[in-house]
């Protein structure tokens, strides 16, 4: 199937708060707001699979910088040689780009600490005081003249998955292994979903039936059971209830039998949320109209604080197995 997603634009305009520059080796380095004097990026569009999220690549534009004199404060960064960074923060940060390591990604920083992370063949070059970071063209990645980022991926199934971290509202947790689930058929939204820092698929319907068994002794899970050992019952009162409950499940992560750069994927659910008082569905348009309204960036969190996320029920079955539904209510 082939998903897409709007391309983003990258210019002096964009409200940058930091922005890491990233090297092969892992290491990274962080610049100020200050230093960021002007940027302009255009995309190819076809998007980069790592790990489990999806990346735009650079086709072509820059960052301009210009790194400030004095000493280093408290910027995060990772360096296998710190006190060089901390005796010359400028000189160390412009040889390095330059000369040095070659530059895996940059990862720019919104006003609210979310991130976009950009791949692509970068050149680091000094021009008068300024650092520039140009993006080449990479012959062999296809078209560009689109407004969406495309990727094509295979439906997931279940005879591929290791293991499937269902991850709750509130940050709980709880794995399910390969042999626990007995089916699953799961039905995508064909826009992608921005996840700080990548896009991601997101779940708009279908169900997975699972079953836990006691022979997973490490099984991860992180859910509140009054400080008591945790057993399998209060795994599937998590999901269920006492027999049928409405879910709070917003992501998937996914671990796939396989290579390791595609070893795993993490998928959005996508929620429907409803009021705390009121199950009548029609008032979801209400909600629906107030934050689809593009006027209403910044949204008012007395109103949203009205609902809660919720991705669908889940029901234990006869044979002690649970179904999971996702993008349908609970019937009353």
């Amino acid at each position: 199937m082939t998903y897409t997603v709007q391309k983003k634009i990258f210019n002096k305009d964009s409200v940058i708060e930091r922005m890491e520059i990233h090297f092969l080796n892992g290491d990274f380095i962080t610049i100020r707001k200050n230093e960021i004097c002007n940027i302009s990026i255009t995309f190819y569009d076809m998007l980069l699979r790592h790990k489990n999220e999806l990346f735009p690549i650079a086709r072509d534009g820059f960052v301009k910088l210009k790194i400030q004199e004095g000493k280093a404060k408290n910027e995060e960064r990772s360096l296998y040689n710190p006190d060089e960074y901390v005796a010359n923060r400028k000189g160390y940060i412009e040889e390095r780009c330059v000369y040095n390591d070659p530059i895996k990604f940059i990862k720019l920083y919104n006003q609210n600490n979310w991130s976009d992370i950009i791949y692509g063949d970068i050149k680091a070059c000094m021009e008068g005081d300024n650092l520039f970071l140009r993006f080449k063209p990479h012959e062999g990645l296809g078209s560009w003249e689109s407004n969406e980022h495309f990727v094509n991926l295979a439906h997931p199934s279940k005879n591929q998955i290791f293991k499937m971290r269902l991850d709750f509202e509130n940050c709980d947790g709880i794995d399910v292994y390969n042999s626990e689930i007995i089916d699953m058929k799961l039905s995508f939204s064909q826009k992608l979903v921005w996840n700080s820092s990548g896009y991601t698929r997101e779940v708009k319907g279908g169900y997975i039936k699972i079953k836990f068994e006691n022979d997973f002794k490490n099984r991860f899970f992180s859910i509140w059971n009054n400080g008591k050992p945790v057993k399998i019952k209060h795994l599937e009162r998590r999901i269920c209830g006492k027999d049928c409950e409405s879910i709070d499940i917003c992501n998937l992560y996914i671990d796939y039998y396989g290579c390791y750069e595609l070893s795993g994927e993490h998928i959005a659910v996508n929620s429907i949320y409803r009021p705390y008082e009121d199950d009548d569905l029609d008032d979801y348009d209400d909600f629906d109209a107030h934050y689809d309204s593009e006027e209403d960036e910044d949204y008012d969190e007395e109103y949203y604080d009205d609902y809660l996320f919720e991705s669908g029920y889940a029901k234990k079955q006869k044979d002690g197995s649970i179904l999971i539904v996702f993008g349908k209510p609970k019937a009353n």
